[in-house]
């Protein structure tokens, strides 16, 4: 028989001429198969649900990697792209192949070298659905099928070394059947019969196949989703659902589960190992409210309620233990799903804040509220600022954003007047249609509401990272009914709502909500919403347009953000459809306690005899001054120019890189003209 070296050539991990890594993640999609976005460091997946958020569409795609150029691709495996892929895992791997393949033979398919000196083996999946393994073809030999997901060319792995294809033309071949995991697999231990459990007078082995068809069912552990309380969940439905040995319960979780979780446990080191094996055990010594073996007196099938509750950090464990999750609230059982993190672990693997949507106002997944007064302009405010992030226009033409695709859920005017809004302000900052056609949704739902909890199964098929901002507009006419907007407690539920579609989506989300009642300039900033004052402590951003001392057209903004310095006040005009900053406004509040003077009404003539003199002062001396007395600069230099046109200063030399000079003296004639 041929040898691994010659079956599978060596694939050169040297790289030229190769496409971007945005360019393959696209390339692979357009074959059919489902890609995601990894971390540019290890191989865990940037999208919060793993290869769960694996798709072909190309517009999402390419919004993953314009946010995370230098992000590994990954493919997700089984039905999702229809292939199957045999992970040769080092030296170790390689030798275990070499030994299998002396007397099978091996077809030509699609093979790449992985950065680790390993080899993946793609292969069709056809019909039939193939499992993930770890070991059960061979030691150092794992099978990638459904829910599994591989890392592609041409990644780069930590080491340096570039994933790469032997020889891309190749297309995957049929898996043979001695490739098959289950060609391999071993007739399961028997255990001792339990004699004084009538209830359990099943065989061993069909006890085991159960707990194995019931841990199938069960989602993978994700890093950064509660991946350890999932884990502590599914050993716990093991070892006491199921009263299997620690033994038993390992090689099933091992074996079944640890393959489809993301990234999964390197059983080969002896830290991961062990942190494995310590939830199995732990597993055992939890107290419980469920007999044992409680999941062997009905059919022992999971619970979409304890699949919901793992992906949304609920207490999965108080659910397995009762058996029934409908019965949750009626348990007094402790709550065993907070686990605390150790810090180290903790800063370890959160190095880096999420990356920015508006600078200095909202990052990923961050909720940002805007509040106003009633027929303010909130929301022709919402839609400008929807517009800069679809196009990639500093908003108020101060703020950068990180340019994507924006989904604006209006739940107030007719789809007619939210088109014309839209028309107008980007007509108003020179917004061509082709820029924001298919940068920006709409969902209208006037006519059609849902509440906030109705909307989780529309939020639950967007893509994770289709959209980079979520606008609800606006948060009245979303609230459920039952619930109050003036309590704590209710309003924490609907924030907590928002919070999840965030993590869900990848996005930010703003929210549009009305101000109380009554002069806003005597209170705090988080206390001007209308309603409990967890509405403004439960979003990460907090923006407020409070009516302006000095002009009727004018509101000053203010605002807290959690993950950047504080937001310093200013004023913004309004200039139909747009708001605009107005710098030469001081941010002066209507009503506030202990407000200033009336603003000095500057006269030319007042301008030239305070900032001007007979001996020549240039340009950036006189409006420094004049900010300094407390005018905006655009108002200055419109005095300066107005003080100049009537003859009260004049300007001296100037043009070159020399500053023009103003004196209230006329300039004399240059003597040694002829």
């Amino acid at each position: 028989m041929q040898s691994i070296g010659t079956k599978v050539k060596q694939a050169s991990i040297e790289s030229s001429d190769s496409p971007t890594l945005a360019e393959s993640a696209i390339a692979y999609a357009a074959r059919g198969w489902a890609v995601f976005p990894l971390q540019p460091r290890g191989k865990t997946p940037i999208t919060a649900h793993g290869c769960k958020d694996a798709t072909s569409d190309i517009d999402v795609i390419a919004q993953w990697w314009t946010r995370t150029p230098n992000a590994k691709i990954g493919i997700a495996t089984g039905g999702l792209s229809g292939i199957v892929v045999i992970d040769i895992d080092g030296e170790c791997g390689k030798e275990s192949f070499e030994a299998i393949t002396e007397d099978n033979d091996l077809p030509e398919t699609l093979t790449s070298a992985t950065g680790g000196g390993g080899f993946h083996l793609i292969f069709d999946a056809g019909e039939e659905a193939i499992k993930n393994s770890q070991g059960t073809i061979g030691k150092g030999i794992d099978t990638r099928g459904d829910g599994g997901y591989i890392v592609a060319p041409p990644s780069v792995h930590e080491s340096g070394l570039v994933y790469t294809f032997d020889d891309a033309g190749i297309e995957p071949a049929p898996l043979p059947d001695w490739l098959r995991p289950e060609h391999y697999k071993a007739k399961p231990q028997v255990a001792p019969q339990q004699p004084a459990r009538p209830r359990q007078a099943m065989a061993d082995d069909n006890r085991i196949e159960r707990a194995r068809a019931y841990l199938e069912a069960m989602p993978g552990a994700i890093q950064g989703q509660s991946g350890h309380n999932a884990l502590l969940a599914a050993a716990t439905a093991m070892v006491h659902g199921f009263e299997l040995s620690e033994t038993d319960a390992l090689n099933l979780l091992w074996s079944e589960y640890n393959p489809r979780c993301s990234p999964q446990w390197d059983a080969s080191n002896p830290k991961e190992r062990r942190d494995f094996e310590r939830k199995v055990s732990q597993a055992s010594k939890l107290p419980h409210t469920q007999p044992r073996g409680w999941l062997l007196a009905d059919a022992g099938s999971f619970s979409a309620d304890d699949d919901e509750a793992i992906r949304h950090g609920g207490e999965i464990i108080a659910a397995i233990m009762k058996g029934n999750s409908r019965t949750r609230k009626e348990s007094a059982a402790p709550d065993l799903s907070l686990v605390p993190m150790p810090a180290g672990e903790l800063c370890e693997n959160y190095p880096e804040l999420r990356p920015i949507i508006i600078d200095g106002l909202m990052r990923e997944t961050e909720t940002c509220n805007i509040i106003a007064g009633s027929k303010v302009g909130k929301t022709f405010l919402g839609i400008d600022m929807a517009l800069s992030v679809a196009t990639g226009r500093p908003w108020l033409d101060r703020f950068t954003v990180a340019p994507g695709k924006v989904l604006y859920i209006d739940c107030e005017l007719h789809r007619n007047t939210f088109a014309k809004r839209i028309r107008d302000v980007a007509q108003a900052r020179g917004i061509s249609r082709v820029e924001y056609a298919q940068a920006m949704d709409i969902l209208s739902l006037r006519g059609q509401l849902r509440d906030i909890f109705e909307l989780r199964s529309f939020f639950a098929t967007i893509p994770a990272g289709k959209y980079r901002l979520i606008v609800l507009d606006a948060l009245y006419r979303l609230i459920p009914k039952g619930i109050d907007e003036n309590s704590n407690a209710d309003m924490t539920q609907v924030y907590n709502a928002i919070d999840s579609y965030g993590e869900a989506t990848n996005a930010g989300f703003v929210v549009v909500h009305h101000a109380s009642k009554g002069g806003q300039g005597e209170k705090n900033v988080t206390d001007i919403g209308a309603g409990a004052g967890a509405i403004s402590r439960a979003a990460d951003n907090h923006l407020t347009l409070i009516a302006h001392e000095a002009e009727d057209d004018a509101v000053v903004v203010q605002g807290k953000a959690r993950s950047f310095p504080p937001i310093k006040p200013f004023s913004l005009r309004w200039d139909f459809p747009t708001w605009t900053i107005a710098d030469d406004l001081a941010p002066t509040v209507k009503g506030s306690r202990g407000r200033k003077e009336p603003e000095k009404k500057w006269t030319p003539e007042d301008f030239a005899q305070a900032f001007a003199s007979s001996d020549p002062r240039n340009t950036g001396r006189i409006i420094t001054d004049a900010i300094a007395a407390g005018i905006g600069e655009n108002k200055a230099r419109a005095l300066l120019r107005s003080a100049d046109a009537v003859g009260l200063i004049f300007k001296h030399g100037g043009g070159g890189n020399r500053p023009f000079m103003y004196s209230t003296e006329p300039q004399k004639e240059d003597e040694s003209a002829g």
